[in-house]
């Protein structure tokens, strides 16, 4: 469906790309954003929003958690999003000396305030930050991710858009609004050509990087469109394999009822008025089981949908609507009319009496009957071998998937993730704190082997990247995955140190700089030498600011992007010792603990309560397994392992019963010739290799034909395999 805003096909993602370090339409710096607003002429305007946060709400009822997105000032007004109430946020509302304003969606609108029309103009808190409520959104918008309550401008200082850090920091999700008359092709053109520019103005942040941009329909359904249209093509290979089923038992009904049809012409009856009829049955059966498959759908999309939110866009949008039934029902209709009129069109081939004297006689249903429901056959097993083929290669990929190892031991570990708001823990020193006393509480409940704290995950992606230099290295490293981890962290995750020592408690802020690197860099950057004790520092040049900080040990990869991505240089800094060089100190935390019992989940309430304790108003964003991560990486692979899976067992069942039924139906119609046979003194295992010959060659047949299929529609499934190819030999000759 196109996208639910004014003018979609004027809408298109930005986005910046850098070879030199691998990125590709990446995510963009806020001051190169606001440098696009000011100088592409073929946009109307530009905006952008970050990624799901969590806020503390309160105001209008008992605090709750809300989730939403920071967004610049526009964001709403360049989608073109009409309010249920009040009005768009001001397009310059993320500046710092701007009054804090937030709109919130229609749900929570509901949910939290009745509906009430004085919303506008209440004053709500996010993290402890009084805001001006100016809108509701629309009913069923909630863009750019689901389920969200609020979106809430950027307060960034007008200075900032001179620091080198919002330049170098990449991100935004940009997107824009075409100009008038402007072309997608002409404003890639010119956003080319200013990233070009802005890479000649700043040399330090923009080196390397391009820019470009995408319909923003593209971009938000783009990632599924594969995997949409592998299912696609099961589900119309399926439907072949019913059509021709159900054309065969139609045509062996109608050669079993020649002689009633004769009989009824006999009478009067019309070769219209017969094929009328045939056709009626058929729909009946049709609609029949058109209603029972749309009602099973029903209640299958309901289930899916959830299961495949995390994959699917839009998944909110996916149900068994009208249109939908119109299509399926016109589909079963047309299909039951087709198989329908086969019989009705070869009973119009024969004169009555024709038919009457044929339908007399034992012998056969004809030579050319026969064959076409021999192909018919054909074309079901070759049909089934490519969804079998399919359900096989899905299934080895997703095994292939599961043996990866992520680094880490997933059993019994429980994950819960939280954010310290600015407001309410301004100074470095009250998040240390805080830090510190969480981990000693939780490590002293009973049922908690070992605890740690990490700003993000393994298979959670890249959150934060950046350059370092080697002392005494020409060469700088370029993108490395930059993670802060408490002291307990490899013992919590039971991720493996191959040399030196782990974090303890004395390195912290007034400890001497360390980290800890992983083998992928060790092995890259040193070689055999032992990276024990070098130093190295963050950024792409160091100066007499940089911050050495010695290597104390090594660890063994983690996966960062996915079970499937390939392994990236990674360096991780204590917790405490990431404001050295400057930065903030991390808010966003996950906790992790290990249990001693083996249930994870059984650590929850007490862990909560810590939590609670030390902070009220500060609930965890999300809480689940490191086994639920692991899960999660490969919930591609497993859906289209079971859906594939389904789809083959029932072609493989119709292709059985459809050659059954064939076989089946041509001994039972040459039981006299056979009886004569072997009176005559035939063998009978000549008999059965006769009837397993004819049977074989169908197979056989239809075999072939689906092994072209497979190899032909190899292409659209290798993409999405992990660890074995369309074409393997070993996978197709199992099939």
């Amino acid at each position: 469906e196109p996208l639910p805003f004014a003018d979609p096909e004027r809408l298109v993602a930005v986005w910046e790309s850098n070879p030199e370090r691998g990125r590709e339409r990446s995510n963009v710096s806020g001051a190169n954003l606001l440098d696009w607003r000011r100088r592409v002429r073929a946009f109307d305007d530009v905006t952008a929003h970050g990624f799901v946060h969590g806020w503390a709400l309160a105001g209008g009822g008992e605090p709750e958690r809300v989730e939403g997105v920071e967004v610049l000032g526009n964001f709403l007004a360049v989608l073109g999003v009409e309010p249920a109430a009040g009005s768009l946020l001001d397009p310059e509302a993320h500046w710092q000396d701007r009054e804090r304003t937030v709109v919130i969606g229609h749900d929570l609108w509901q949910r939290r305030f009745a509906g009430a029309g004085d919303v506008i103009g209440r004053r709500v808190e996010l993290d402890g930050v009084a805001h001006t409520v100016v809108g509701v959104a629309p009913a069923g918008f909630s863009y750019p991710f689901g389920g969200l309550d609020v979106w809430v401008p950027y307060a960034w200082p007008r200075s900032v858009v001179d620091e080198v850090w919002f330049r170098r920091a990449h991100f935004l999700r940009g997107l824009a609004r075409l100009a008038p008359g402007a072309s997608p092709e002409r404003a890639g053109e010119e956003l080319s050509a200013v990233a070009a520019a802005l890479a000649g103005e700043h040399p330090e942040t923009n080196r390397g990087y391009g820019a470009g941009l995408t319909p923003l329909h593209e971009w938000t359904v783009g990632e599924v469109r594969r995997p949409l249209l592998v299912l696609l093509a099961a589900v119309a290979l399926l439907l072949l394999v019913t059509c021709a089923n159900v054309a065969h038992l139609l045509l062996a009904r109608a050669s079993t009822r020649g002689r009633e049809l004769a009989v009824r012409g006999a009478l009067g009856a019309s070769r219209r008025r017969l094929a009328v009829q045939l056709a009626c049955e058929s729909a009946v059966l049709a609609l029949l089981g058109g209603g029972l498959g749309l009602a099973l759908a029903s209640l299958l999309v309901r289930l899916g949908t959830g299961r495949a939110a995390t994959l699917l866009p839009r998944a909110d949008r996916v149900t068994v609507d009208l249109p939908v039934v119109a299509v399926a029902f016109g589909l079963t209709l047309a299909t039951a009319l087709f198989v329908g009129l086969l019989p009705a069109l070869r009973l119009s081939r024969r004169s009555t009496a024709e038919a009457l004297v044929s339908s007399a006689r034992w012998a056969t249903a004809g030579v050319g009957l026969a064959r076409g429901r021999g192909l018919l056959v054909a074309a079901e097993v070759a049909v089934a071998i490519v969804l079998v083929a399919g359900a096989a290669l899905a299934a080895r990929s997703f095994a292939a998937l599961a043996a990866v190892d992520p680094g880490f031991a997933p059993r019994a570990t429980l994950t819960a993730s939280f954010h310290l708001p600015p407001a309410r823990y301004p100074e470095t020193s009250g998040v240390l704190a805080f830090e510190r006393e969480l981990l000693a509480r939780v490590r002293a409940l009973p049922g908690v082997e070992s605890a740690a704290l990490a700003s993000s995950l393994p298979l959670q992606g890249s959150r934060w990247t950046s350059d370092f230099r080697v002392r005494g290295v020409a060469e700088p490293g370029i993108d490395f995955n930059r993670r802060v981890i408490s002291p307990g962290y490899f013992a919590t995750m039971r991720a493996p140190r191959l040399r030196g020592r782990a974090f303890d408690a004395g390195d912290d802020e007034r400890g001497r700089p360390v980290v800890i690197v992983n083998e992928l860099l060790a092995r890259r950057h040193f070689g055999d030498r032992d990276p024990i004790g070098e130093l190295l520092a963050f950024g792409r040049e160091a100066d007499e600011g940089s911050v050495w900080r010695e290597i104390v040990g090594v660890s063994a990869n983690e996966r960062i992007d996915g079970l499937a991505a390939p392994e990236r240089i990674e360096i991780l800094v204590p917790l405490g010792q990431e404001t050295l060089d400057g930065s903030g100190p991390i808010r966003t935390h996950t906790l992790v603990a290990r249990a001693a019992s083996g249930d994870a989940a059984a650590l929850l309430p007490e862990v909560s309560r810590v939590l609670s304790d030390l902070d009220p108003e500060l609930p965890f964003e999300t809480v689940g397994t490191l086994a639920d991560l692991v899960a999660e990486a490969s919930l591609r692979e497993r859906l289209l392992m079971q859906v594939l899976g389904a789809f083959a067992v029932l072609a493989l069942a119709l292709a059985l019963v459809g050659l059954y039924g064939l076989v089946a139906y041509s001994v039972a119609q040459e039981r006299r010739e056979i009886g004569i046979r072997l009176a005559l003194g035939a063998p009978r295992a000549g008999v059965v290799r006769a009837v397993l010959g004819r049977g074989m060659a169908l197979v056989g047949l239809g075999l072939a034909a689906g092994l072209a299929l497979t190899l032909g529609l190899g292409r659209l499934l290798d993409s999405l395999l992990y660890g074995v190819r369309a074409d393997d030999a070993a996978t197709l000759a199992a099939a």
